[in-house]
């Protein structure tokens, strides 16, 4: 079978009572939703539509509140046992399947385009998957449904990991996404949430790093490169006064720019991946990093994305002159107008940048702590 051909369930734990955090949790909004909205949302923006809301304390409540939503709500007597008796609930409500998904309502973060990513690297064997995120595991873990049996006899020591460590040899697999991490047990990590979730236009820049080297196996020059434009890039994006969200994009943007470096027209597929990924603003920096038309507008992350790119040869800070001169030399001939048209680009971008602020100084100081 084919996992487009496959049915993949999900199990949303909401059974507890949210003693640490001091209000029920399910109902704590986050960017305009409650938790227990997002989480829905989640899967559903995934493609995954049979979803169970496992219930416990304020059973009634919460199962009244979803009333509208197309999901089973299933209530677990035995919550206060623990939150495997939960799993157990859900499991044994569950429609068959290839297999389903368990996941915490207080881990409200994750991308769709994870639980997407998950779903392509199944493979119908006997194995759970989890994502993990630098090393990390995280939620939420897929479970093939063949293990249902097995589960609802297991009698809960050590949880779920245990289980899974027992009966599965689950895989991790990593993924770019740091939600897969991020609960939400405090009041303190509700407001951390809360913002992240509020103003996040671009990945982290711990998500970039592990796109590149794990998820995208980008080669140790293009990371070094990504790294050092990035870090130029911010440079002259913070001289500048950038606002916060766009100093992310900026910052993002280099990082990414050559993740499918070895791919035809790869500034047009990474920025692909990366509206993929739900970051359309880092995605167009991507996109234009090989060719751009300036525009009379305030600079843009784009434009000094472009411009960071061209005065980086592999992870060493050049001039306009050095680098495009190496390149006319080697390439010359029929390409020689394109190469030309780039150079006058990046000196037009730069006149820009430098009318703003004083950008030969700066990089003159760049240059001395290389």
């Amino acid at each position: 079978m084919n996992v487009s051909d496959a049915k993949f369930s999900a199990i949303i734990l909401s059974a507890g009572y949210s003693s640490r955090m001091g209000s029920f949790k399910p109902f704590l909004k986050i960017d305009g939703r409650t938790l227990i909205e997002r989480t829905i949302g989640l899967f559903r923006e995934a493609d995954v539509s049979d979803i169970v809301i496992v219930t416990g304390n304020q059973s009634e409540t919460l199962t009244d509140s979803l009333k509208n939503f197309p999901v089973k709500c299933v209530e677990n007597k035995n919550f206060a046992m623990g939150m495997f008796t939960s799993v157990q609930t859900g499991v044994r409500n569950l429609d068959e399947c290839a297999a389903f998904f368990l996941l915490p309502v207080d881990i409200p973060l994750i991308r769709p385009q994870t639980i997407r990513h998950i779903i392509n690297l199944y493979d119908f064997q006997n194995n759970a998957i989890i994502p993990a995120f630098m090393g990390k595991s995280g939620h939420p873990p897929l479970v093939p449904f063949t293990l249902k049996d097995k589960i609802l006899a297991y009698d809960g020591e050590a949880g779920l990991g245990g289980f899974l460590e027992k009966f599965s040899q689950p895989v991790k697999v990593p993924v770019g996404d740091e939600g897969i991490l991020m609960d939400c047990d405090t009041p303190e990590d509700y407001r951390k949430l809360a913002a992240i979730a509020a103003s996040k236009p671009a990945p982290t820049r711990d998500e970039c790093m592990e796109l590149l080297r794990d998820i995208y196996h980008a080669d140790e020059p293009v990371i070094r490169h990504s790294i050092a434009v990035a870090r130029l890039a911010l440079r002259i994006a913070e001289k500048l006064g950038f606002a916060n969200d766009e100093l992310a994009v900026t910052e993002a943007a280099g990082l990414l720019h050559d993740i499918c470096r070895k791919e035809e027209n790869h500034a047009a597929a990474g920025a692909a991946e990366i509206n993929r990924l739900g970051f359309p603003r880092t995605a167009l920096a991507v996109e234009t990093h090989m060719d751009i038309r300036p525009n009379a507008d305030a600079l843009s992350a784009a434009e000094i994305i472009y411009l960071a790119d061209k005065l980086m040869a592999e992870d060493r800070l050049t001039s306009l002159a050095e680098r495009f001169e190496k390149k006319l030399a080697l390439y010359g001939g029929e390409t020689g107008g394109s190469i030309k048209k780039r150079l006058a680009a990046a000196r037009e971008i730069y006149a820009k940048i430098q009318s703003v602020i004083d950008l030969d100084a700066l990089l003159d100081e760049y240059g001395k702590t290389q």
